[in-house]
């Protein structure tokens, strides 16, 4: 008897060396799950970015990649919690990545408790060091489910490519609510939910050939001038009243400013700032009359939780 695509071995030699087979894999790959030999103690934390040293974690959060910057040869890193089962990443670059499917079990199934994570990294001489654990908390609490924000390039010059994104906050899924590259590259800016409900009502600004602010309610999606002839500057930084009928708005004349410094490039500033609200039933915009808005510029509107 012999078994297939390999050479004529009986089976019985093959059952005999067949352990000694497993134990050398399994010796080998042991030798690549962790420091080995003596660790020597840093007694310091390692310097990780982003910084999720001492922070209280949603139960439900991506995963929280990060990068090791302490320089080295080699790096290990262990995330633990309660007695689930420790997750262990080895690292070339440092470049920390967690696999998603243990990161949510691990996090689900210890909810309250002290998140661990212990970073090793080996120097050329392959010496083994240990940092002072990173512990963190896991709350009981969820995280929200998106988070929407612009992405763009970071220059002040101009643009090219602008994208109003949402992300789905328990995984790295993300999809385009409107793209520049679909209304003649003109640049779209402040966005607003509808008391961070989309099913409710959504705007956004565009600046450019179709310039307007543009109100996406039920299936309707509609162009408005909000700029009236009375008013000097145009309505930007939008809060959606809680009723939802009312969105306030900052009418700004924003300017940039260029310093000399190499670190500072430019600073962005109101020369002109008052607040007017929108009423989106009878389509009509109103001043905000404030005591002492001679003395000051009024921006950023936010409303009190009874829309009052």
């Amino acid at each position: 008897m012999y078994l297939t695509g390999l050479k004529k071995y009986p089976v019985k030699l093959l059952l005999f060396i067949r352990p000694f087979l497993l134990l050398l894999i399994a010796s080998l790959f042991g030798c690549n799950s962790g420091p080995q030999g003596s660790v020597s103690e840093t007694g310091t934390l390692p310097a990780i970015d982003p910084d999720y040293s001492d922070v209280t974690i949603p139960y439900n959060i991506a995963p929280l990649n990060f990068k090791i910057n302490d320089k080295a040869s080699s790096y290990f890193v262990t995330i633990s919690a309660g007695s689930a089962k420790v997750i262990g990443i080895r690292t070339k670059n440092g470049v920390v990545r967690i696999p998603e499917k243990k990161w949510k079990k691990l996090l689900e199934g210890n909810k309250g408790q002290d998140l661990n994570i212990k970073v090793f990294s080996k120097d050329p001489k392959s010496t083994w060091k240990s940092y002072k654990t990173i512990t963190d908390r896991i709350a009981t609490e969820p995280i929200d489910p998106y988070i929407t924000y612009r992405l763009l390039y970071p220059g002040y010059e101009s643009w090219k490519e602008i994208l109003i994104k949402r992300r789905e906050l328990g995984s790295f899924r993300e999809r385009s609510i409107i793209e520049n590259s679909v209304v003649d590259e003109n640049c779209i800016n402040c966005h607003s939910y509808n008391n961070n409900d989309d099913s409710k009502g959504f705007l956004f600004h565009i600046r450019g050939s179709l310039g307007g602010t543009y109100f996406s309610i039920g299936n309707d999606l509609k162009k408005f001038n909000l700029k009236t002839k009375g008013m000097k500057n145009g309505a930007v930084y939008p809060r959606w009243h809680p009723s939802g009928r009312f969105v306030a708005f900052s009418s700004n004349k924003i300017v940039q400013q260029f310093h000399s410094a190499l670190l500072k490039k430019v600073e962005v500033s109101d020369l002109e700032s008052s607040l007017v609200l929108y009423d989106i039933d009878r389509n009509e915009m109103m001043d905000v009359k404030l005591a002492g808005s001679e003395k000051y510029m009024d921006t950023y509107p936010e409303w009190s939780p009874d829309g009052k």
